[in-house]
């Protein structure tokens, strides 16, 4: 080694020592390979901000942000997502040498934050598709809290109604309750974040039925005094006309223009009462432009439904409809066995496919009747369904559809306008597919697929 020169060596953790590497080479090259992975470079900048090596810094952030957010990964979004807050400063080499208590509040890492913000927002922006997918209810719940609180600040965000987002907040809430249960600090914490998230909730854009119920029977609304008020305020906006609907709009945003101005002026205390009661002033629907890429068929206009509504297709295996068949008449024709399809997620709700194989009408010829309905329920992903009253119910427009697989035609059977159906029952046809069936099990083959499965189809046309 030449005379003068230094030799300086790092002491990194084997974890660290891919990002310790290209580090290296990155700060001699000043640029990081075009098919670098994009959580080796975030690895990569987060270590070489700990060393103070700017130009590694900005060749990690020059490449990552000039990647499609769409294409970005879930984990590397999280972990930009999960980065500390902001950037402790310190001459010495030992008050760098831990990782920084926090790297948003520096330029280059607000940057690239951004994009993992853009990442989430393609991902939930459509909020009623992106809860139909169980990979998707398990990436929500793994978002930090500001990242959902930035996402239902956004005007790009589009849901059917209200309904949907009570629905992924108070997933939100259970899962992050799981993970702090034993953590007294962390529930405090949590605790304000969920009045935040409450404030949050646009509740006259919830319909008047979803509201009622969970006001009524989830732990989130219990108790709240506003609750009466905001139900109110969900009546008169879904029966209101558009140009009352305006003008209440209007309203609601002179009342939070007045809110903003006292705010400016209240002390610290008068302020936090001010917050806790702030909630019903957010009156703008979820219809925001979705971004590019995102699916709109199940964003809507409508304050408690689609207008394009939802479809959902089912399968019920032939082994368990011969099943029930078998049961029931094994109960002597007298007992009802019944089997759900899988639930499917639209405007807040969870609905599902009922078969019920049961006894005949009295004076019927056949010893069986084969009813296919529609049921429905509210359903809070890590909480299960509500314990809602027979005083619930949902109107809705539907039809449920079979597949004729020797004639290569669906046959469906419409409601033939909005029907009624009361929390835990079921609104459907009996004899569903013809009598025929039960005498002769060999005609259920023009149903079944080739995997030997009933499909069944149903399309919600309006709910509220």
């Amino acid at each position: 080694m030449a005379s003068g020169s230094h030799t300086l060596s790092l002491t990194v953790s084997e974890e660290e020592l891919p990002a310790a590497k290209a580090m290296l080479v990155a700060a001699y090259a000043n640029s990081v390979p075009k098919d670098a992975d994009p959580d080796q470079l975030l690895a990569t900048m987060v270590l070489a901000d700990r060393y103070q090596l700017r130009v590694c810094v900005e060749a990690c952030r020059s490449h990552l942000l000039g990647l499609d957010p769409k294409a970005l990964a879930w984990g590397t979004a999280l972990a930009l997502l999960r980065l500390p807050a902001g950037l402790r400063e310190g001459e010495a080499f030992a008050a760098v040498v831990e990782l920084p208590a926090g790297l948003r509040e520096v330029e280059a890492f607000a940057a690239v934050v951004e994009k993992a913000h853009e990442r989430v927002l393609h991902s939930f922006a459509n909020l009623d598709e992106a809860w139909t997918s169980r990979a998707s209810r398990a990436q929500w719940a793994s978002l930090p809290a500001e990242a959902v609180t930035r996402l239902l600040g956004c005007g790009q965000l589009a849901a059917a109604s209200e309904n949907v987002v009570y629905v992924v907040v108070a997933s939100w809430l259970a899962a992050q309750l799981k993970q702090c249960a034993t953590d007294p600090a962390g529930l405090s914490q949590l605790q304000g974040v969920a009045a935040g998230l409450l404030s949050d909730l646009r509740f006259p854009h919830m319909s008047g039925n979803f509201l009622a119920a969970v006001g009524a029977h989830h732990g989130l609304l219990a108790g709240q005094p506003e609750v009466a008020r905001w139900l109110l305020e969900a009546m008169q906006w879904g029966r209101a006309a558009d140009a009352q609907r305006k003008e209440m709009a209007w309203g609601r945003a002179a009342e939070a223009q007045r809110k903003e101005m006292a705010w400016g002026r209240a002390a610290e205390a008068q302020r936090k009462e001010m917050a806790a009661c702030a909630g019903h002033t957010r009156f703008q629907q979820r219809v925001g432009q979705l971004p590019d890429g995102c699916s709109s068929s199940s964003s809507s206009s409508s304050s408690s439904g689609s207008s394009s509504g939802s479809a959902f297709t089912s399968y019920i295996a032939a082994a368990d409809l011969q099943q029930a068949i078998s049961k029931y008449r094994a109960s002597n024709c007298s007992e009802a066995y019944y089997l759900l399809t899988g639930g499917h997620f639209y405007n807040g709700f969870t609905w599902r496919l009922k078969l019920t194989v049961k006894p005949p009408d009295p004076g019927s010829p056949h010893d069986m009747n084969i009813h296919v309905g529609l049921c429905w329920g509210i359903e809070l992903e890590g909480e299960g369904p509500l314990p809602l009253g027979d005083a619930a119910m949902v109107q809705v427009d539907f039809d449920i559809a079979t597949w004729d697989f020797l004639l290569h035609e669906e046959d469906p059977t419409s409601s033939e306008g909005p029907v009624i159906i009361k929390a835990g029952t079921c609104w459907g046809w009996d004899d569903f597919f013809g009598p025929e069936v039960y005498a002769d099990s060999s005609l259920w083959a023009k149903f079944m697929t080739d995997k030997q499965q009933l499909l069944l189809s149903c399309h919600l046309y309006s709910c509220c």
